[in-house]
C-alpha cells in the first residue's frame, strides 16, 4: 500500500471552514425545513377546517332545500285551499245577492198590498159612511113617515 500524501495546513483550514460553511448551511436548511413542517401542518389544519366548513355548508344547504321544498308544498295547499274558500265566497255572495234582490221584490209587493189594503180600507170607509148616511136618511124617513 502507497502512503498517503500529507495535507497542507492550507488545505485542511480550507477544508475546516469550508465544513463550517456546510454545517451552517445544513442548519439553516434544517431551520427552513422544521419551519416548512410546521406551515405545512399549519395549512393543514386551515385545509380540515375549510372543509369541515364546507361539509357543515352542504348540509345546511341540504336541509335549507329539504325546507324550501316543504315550505314550497304547502305554499301550494295554502293556495289551493285559499282558491276552494274563494269560490265558496263567491258563490255565497251570488246567493245574498239573489236574496237581497228576493227582499227587493218583496218589499216592492209589500208596498203594492199595503197601498191595495189602504185604498181598500178607504174605499170601505167611504162605503160605510154612504150606507150610514143611507140608513140615516132612511131613518128619517121612516119617522116622518110615523
Amino acid at each position: 500500500m502507497p502512503e498517503p500524501e500529507p495535507i497542507l495546513q492550507e488545505d485542511m483550514d480550507k477544508l475546516t471552514s469550508q465544513i463550517k460553511e456546510l454545517e451552517l448551511e445544513n442548519t439553516q436548511l434544517r431551520v427552513q425545513l422544521n419551519r416548512a413542517k410546521e406551515r405545512n401542518h399549519v395549512l393543514e389544519d386551515k385545509g380540515k377546517q375549510i372543509c369541515e366548513k364546507f361539509e357543515d355548508s352542504k348540509k345546511r344547504l341540504r336541509l335549507a332545500d329539504g325546507q324550501r321544498v316543504w315550505v314550497g308544498g304547502a305554499l301550494q295547499g295554502a293556495n289551493s285551499e285559499l282558491d276552494f274558500h274563494n269560490k265558496e265566497l263567491d258563490r255565497a255572495s251570488r246567493v245574498i245577492k239573489d236574496l237581497e234582490n228576493t227582499v227587493e221584490r218583496s218589499n216592492a209587493m209589500k208596498k203594492e198590498v199595503r197601498e191595495d189594503y189602504e185604498a181598500q180600507i178607504l174605499e170601505l170607509r167611504t162605503t160605510l159612511k154612504e150606507y150610514k148616511d143611507f140608513l140615516a136618511k132612511e131613518q128619517l124617513e121612516k119617522e116622518k113617515i110615523h
